[in-house]
């Protein structure tokens, strides 16, 4: 159990995109008295916090009935509210909660997200959002601590929004996040199209010339706004990537105790080796099918010139040396001035990028989620994307033409039959 016997501790973990986020989460949740969310496919936390600050019915609702966001995630988490109390809101309040989920609900729906029942990664109805509020929410076992992932919010706002919450970040050398999010955009390029394609004429897309200074820039403003306050903070721990990769082992006993919780080393040995790399990757140096790519660090030293140190510039040479994974700028003469390794674009993942493009089509059909309950699995041959090949719009039918005009034009080779 935590520290506190009477309630479990109560955490989120974040990191920037690429940070071993998702496969550091997914051993954590793995660990004996960890509780929460069971897996991390959901970005249901930080949708709940961001939609709910902006609907002042809800909050007003909350603050009458003298609750607060804090206490609303953790009903949401299945932790008790305290000791002894039952649900988060009285059931003569069902009516008015369900009328102010509806256009939070709808906001979301734009934003291509959702409420999820994880592990089942099912949309909640609005009755069953009101029955978590309303409801008596019990611990998911005897877990010590009871959090959820929030995919990449940064820690300052997590403070903001959760205060005495304990946060677990997720750390990696920027230069290999930069690498590792190129290659993950280019599954998610309805986000990033406008920095890399001159669309000025869409029967014959091109880069645009200076496409490294337009993506780059703008993902370094990202960073630097992710790691805007560096203060200590007692209540948050730092967790890099190169460290899990080394020992997990180490690392998730290292979580455990932060988190107030006697890690089990034996259990934690054997999920390390279960979500090991070359296990996950059946043995493979590289899934270049997948978001899934090296595992590895120092992959930037490959594609690195003086043209994108440049591009970068002394923000992002501040930023090494304050993470720690520098003592100062003498990285930047090592450099050399043409990378060992071209930009790879045909790395492209059309079928990933056209589904995620049209997530929202999915999120508003209850058929379609039932039908294709994973839109990004392309291990079957009935897919979410085959789906909208088959009854494109005018809208789809110019993203499908799109990208497989890339597609043609990048030489992509990719054989989409991956879990996204």
């Amino acid at each position: 159990m935590s520290e506190n016997d009477a309630d479990p501790t109560l955490f989120v973990t974040t990191g920037l995109e690429k940070s071993g986020n998702t496969w550091s989460e997914m051993m954590l949740w793995s660990m004996p008295g960890i509780g929460g969310f069971a897996t991390c496919a959901s970005r249901g936390l930080p949708a709940t916090v961001q939609y709910l600050r902006r609907s002042p019915e809800l909050l007003a609702l909350l603050n009458e009935r003298g609750r607060s966001l804090s206490e609303y995630l953790a009903v949401i988490l299945g932790a008790p509210v305290a000791s002894g109390q039952g649900g988060l809101l009285p059931e003569t309040d069902r009516e008015r909660i369900t009328s102010c989920m509806q256009p939070i609900r709808a906001a979301m729906l734009t934003m291509k997200d959702n409420f999820y029942d994880e592990p089942n990664r099912r949309a909640l109805s609005l009755d069953e959002l009101a029955d978590r509020l309303i409801q008596t929410q019990p611990v998911r076992g005897e877990a010590g601590a009871v959090g959820a992932p929030t995919k990449h919010v940064p820690p300052h706002t997590l403070r903001e929004w959760l205060p005495g919450w304990k946060i677990v970040q997720f750390l990696r050398d920027p230069r290999d996040v930069l690498v590792s999010t190129f290659y993950h955009d280019l599954g998610y390029l309805d986000r990033v199209i406008g920095m890399l394609v001159d669309r000025s004429d869409e029967s014959e897309p091109k880069l645009f010339t200076d496409w490294k200074r337009r993506y780059f820039t703008d993902r370094l403003e990202r960073m630097l706004a992710f790691h805007e306050d560096r203060s200590a903070d007692p209540l948050k721990l730092v967790v890099r990537y190169e460290d899990t990769l080394a020992d997990a082992s180490a690392e998730l006993c290292r979580i455990s105790r932060f988190l107030g919780v006697e890690p089990d080393e034996r259990a934690a040995s054997e999920i390390a080796e279960r979500y090991a790399f070359k296990t996950v990757t059946g043995g493979t140096s590289e899934r270049r099918n997948s978001a899934i790519r090296k595992g590895k660090a120092g992959d930037w030293q490959r594609y690195f010139d003086r043209e994108l140190v440049e591009i970068l510039g002394e923000p992002f040479r501040e930023l090494i040396v304050h993470l720690g994974y520098e003592p100062d700028d003498g990285w930047v003469e090592r450099v050399p001035e043409r990378a060992e390794a071209q930009w790879d674009f045909s790395r492209f993942r059309r079928g990933a990028s056209v589904v995620q493009a049209f997530m929202s089509v999915w999120y508003a059909s209850d058929d379609l989620q039932r039908r294709y309950p994973i839109p990004t699995d392309f291990r079957r041959e009935d897919n979410f994307f085959a789906w909208l090949e088959s009854n494109a719009t005018p809208e789809v039918q110019r993203w499908l033409d799109l990208t497989e005009r890339l597609s043609e034009w990048w030489g992509v080779d990719i054989i989409e039959n991956q879990y996204h």
